[in-house]
């Protein structure tokens, strides 16, 4: 059995400096659930929709009007 010696973030970026791509997927893997369920909980899960994105509402004459989100 062999054991691999995880690298520390720190070897990953150095590696990532240096144009090493595999070293980025490593440094990914190791955040993007993290990261991921942070913004989760931070935008109160799936039921809200982004800030960005288009609003409706009606007209005076019952037509629908998108506005800008922002």
């Amino acid at each position: 059995m062999t054991h691999q010696v995880r690298p520390s973030d720190e070897e990953l970026w150095g590696s990532i400096a240096a144009g090493d791509e595999l070293a980025f997927g490593r440094l990914f893997d190791r955040y993007s659930r993290p990261v991921y369920n942070h913004a989760f909980r931070l935008t109160g899960g799936r039921g809200r929709r982004p800030r960005t994105s288009p609003r409706r509402r009606s007209s005076s004459r019952g037509v629908a009007v998108t506005t800008p989100g922002w």
